[in-house]
């Protein structure tokens, strides 16, 4: 089922390249309802192993029906390309290491800042910060994801003038602001009421831990445009090097400040290295295009 699925998404790329995202997500939903059906079929008869069968049905059944939608808005698709391009292969063992190795540092990143907090703090400080980052997560994924159709518009001009990459770019940071200053604002102004409706009463220290968390995403969140912007141009390296810095001062600062000032040190540390560490994608992308940080609200 996970083969099935892998292969479906990297089909439903496609869709992705040809800015047709929303053909993506109808195919991902109802590849969500066929799952739902086929445990509904299966698991009284089969048990749990009816699970597994609905989970290899769901994925077949993306991978179909991906593939022949996917040919009507990219054209020349066969089953078997038998040519083999190397100049194409490793532009794309290039491109995916930079991508996984963003990956696998930002994966540093909770794991670290967990053990630190239970060393620190313990396992009630640990709970809340976990809970709280959750809570903070599902927010900034509705902006984050929206944001990922930037990458095709973006990889469109490569080869286009810098002037179009600039108006874009500007275009997606003024959008993107409405809704961070919204979501996390929100977030951070209501953390009491998130806090009553999460832990069950009005807990203060959950609530200075979440605003904490919503603070260190929020700062984050501002290098989305750039970010997604340097995956359609194809340059990772400030991508991979943001990631690295985040990953090696959150060690720093988590270690220094849980010594100093316990877990409030740590979650300090935390708030400071994801906003160190994502202004470097900002920074590098401005002066790479030749970008005033002005431009994003001024007029014309």
């Amino acid at each position: 089922s996970f083969w099935l699925a892998a292969v479906a998404a990297l089909v439903q790329g496609g869709f992705d390249g040809a800015e047709a995202m929303h053909i993506r997500a109808a195919v991902v939903l109802t590849g969500q309802g066929v799952l739902l059906a086929s445990i509904f079929a299966l698991v009284p008869s089969r048990g749990l192993a009816g699970i597994f069968l609905a989970q290899v049905l769901q994925g077949a059944f993306l991978l179909v029906v991906s593939w022949f939608t996917v040919r009507r808005y990219v054209g020349g698709l066969r089953w078997l390309r038998l040519r083999w391009n190397v100049r194409d292969f490793r532009q794309l063992v290039i491109f995916g290491g930079g991508v996984q190795l963003s990956g696998v540092l930002n994966l540093l990143l909770d794991p670290l800042t967990k053990v630190l907090l239970a060393k620190f703090g313990g396992a009630a400080i640990l709970g809340y910060f976990e809970v709280a980052n959750q809570a903070v997560l599902r927010i900034r994924s509705l902006l984050v994801s929206a944001n990922q159709a930037v990458v095709p518009a973006m990889a469109g001009m490569v080869r286009g003038n810098r002037s179009d990459i600039q108006r874009l770019y500007v275009a997606n940071c003024r959008a993107l602001l409405v809704f961070w200053l919204v979501g996390f604002g929100s977030l951070i102004a209501g953390s009491s009421y998130v806090g009553q409706a999460i832990v069950g009463r009005v807990d203060q220290v959950f609530s200075h831990v979440l605003r904490a968390v919503a603070l260190a995403w929020c700062l984050n969140t501002l290098n989305v445009p750039a970010y997604f912007g340097n995956l359609g141009l194809g340059r990772l390296k400030w991508n991979v090097v943001s990631h690295a810095t985040i990953a090696a001062l959150n060690l720093t600062f988590g270690v220094v400040g849980g010594s100093l000032f316990g877990p409030s040190g740590v979650i300090g540390g935390y708030v400071l290295a994801l906003a160190v560490g994502s202004g470097v994608v900002v920074v590098a992308f401005h002066r790479e295009q030749a970008l005033p940080v002005s431009a994003i609200w001024r007029r014309g």
